[in-house]
């Protein structure tokens, strides 16, 4: 084989990249008018998405499987309202199975309903956060879709979790008000924000990093202190006052409880360079895990634009949006308190869904970064081909499980 053969065969596609390129473009054009679409102002893939949910909550209705473990626990907690629940548990997420008791009675159906509901408000709340940031169309499909190619989203918050997903929901729906305001100056969207601030510490208490990171992110940008209403501060504090005074008054009771999680982190005593590489070395696995799918796939995206110009003009526009700048600091910020905080407990055990306050919004960021990269719309169509197809694979998934099978 001569040197040019060589390099000829060396530069042919593989027969893999060859389907994936042919899949793209057969799907190309009905996603584009599958992601233009909506239905009384609502756009097609978050409609779509709400009814892949409740299929999948039916089949899972069906499967009839034992409680796993978070679903015994919100049945022995769900039986009376309380500002808490068994040790410091917070009650948000209890309140909520609660509240659905009266619909699907007492038992698991309850529990399983809990958790499809805070599944798609989270994704109604992500809708909002995408339209928040200006993405439409496509951009706000990918937003959308994207989330299903982040596994602890599109798969595990499905089938179980509790109080992470009312964290989640919360989270998102206060990060999202607060990038409207950077654009708005609205003293009731500032008491709004201490409502949703509440019950996001309600709902799980690591959420006071996200939030107090999301605002020390919000003080460094002049173009959002310069939205900041003059009582907007003070409007905040006192909604989360008046809902958090009594249940910070039970939790402050029962704090010496704290210590019976502590085994989660598995701290390791011994040569401390060996625990910090080991706590580096799970925390940079645990991110990687989180995003890596949804990564893979945007880069895919990438493949089809000429040249490098397309990636920069996307990073030369994350410094013009004061919006996509706030979640970006917000968590860089919130990783690398995390991993301060690893290195320096001798903390070795990260949980992927740990990262939820730090990565969650992923999805809008590459769909806002592959919108300014490739206007044409085909890199966000990629993600929301394969976004899809993750979401129908869980509910085949589900299908399967549903017969016994799995």
């Amino acid at each position: 084989m001569t040197s040019i053969e060589t390099r000829q065969a060396r530069s042919a596609p593989s027969t893999l990249s060859s389907r994936l390129t042919a899949f793209t473009h057969a799907v190309d054009r009905p996603v584009r008018r599958f992601s233009a679409a909506q239905l009384a102002g609502v756009p097609a893939p978050l409609l779509a998405i709400l009814a892949i949910l409740a299929v999948n909550f039916g089949l899972i209705l069906l499967d009839g499987r034992p409680p796993s473990a978070d679903d015994a626990e919100q049945l022995s907690q769900a039986t009376g309202w309380a500002l808490g629940y068994s040790g410091v548990q917070p009650p948000v997420h209890t309140w909520i199975v609660m509240s659905l008791q009266s619909l699907f009675g007492e038992g698991l159906t309850a529990v399983l309903a809990a958790r499809w509901f805070v599944v798609s408000a989270f994704f109604v709340a992500l809708a909002g956060l995408c339209w928040a940031l200006g993405l439409k169309g496509d951009a706000l499909g990918a937003g959308l879709f994207g989330a299903f190619l982040l596994p602890q989203i599109g798969w595990e918050a499905q089938r179980t979790f509790s109080h992470s997903l009312s964290a989640l929901f919360f989270s998102v729906l206060f990060v999202a008000l607060l990038v409207c305001a950077t654009r708005t100056r609205r003293l009731s969207l500032w008491a709004g924000l201490g409502v949703v601030a509440a019950f996001a510490l309600l709902s799980k208490y690591n959420t006071a990093l996200l939030i107090g990171c999301a605002f020390v992110a919000f003080a460094s940008l002049s173009d959002a202190r310069r939205m900041m209403p003059r009582f907007g501060p003070v409007a905040f504090m006192a909604m989360a006052v008046l809902i958090l005074a009594a249940p910070v008054s039970w939790l402050l009771d029962r704090l010496q409880t704290l210590d019976d999680s502590a085994k989660k982190f598995a701290f390791v005593e011994g040569e401390p360079l060996w625990t910090a590489a080991l706590g580096l070395g799970n925390y940079m696995l645990a991110i990687a895990a989180y995003v890596a799918p949804l990564m893979l796939v945007a880069l895919l995206g990438l493949l089809y634009l000429e040249g490098r110009g397309g990636v920069s003009v996307a990073f030369a526009a994350f410094r013009t949006s004061t919006g996509i700048r706030l979640i970006l600091r917000t968590m860089l910020l919130v990783l690398s308190i995390g991993l301060v905080l690893i290195l320096a407990s001798g903390a070795t055990a990260v949980e992927t869904y740990w990262l939820h306050p730090a990565l969650v919004m992923s999805a809008p960021l590459v769909a806002f970064a592959l919108d300014r990269a490739d206007p044409s719309g085909h890199a966000n169509r990629v993600v929301i081909a394969w976004g899809l197809v993750a979401a129908m694979v869980t509910t085949l998934v589900f299908l399967i499980r549903s017969f016994g099978v799995g």
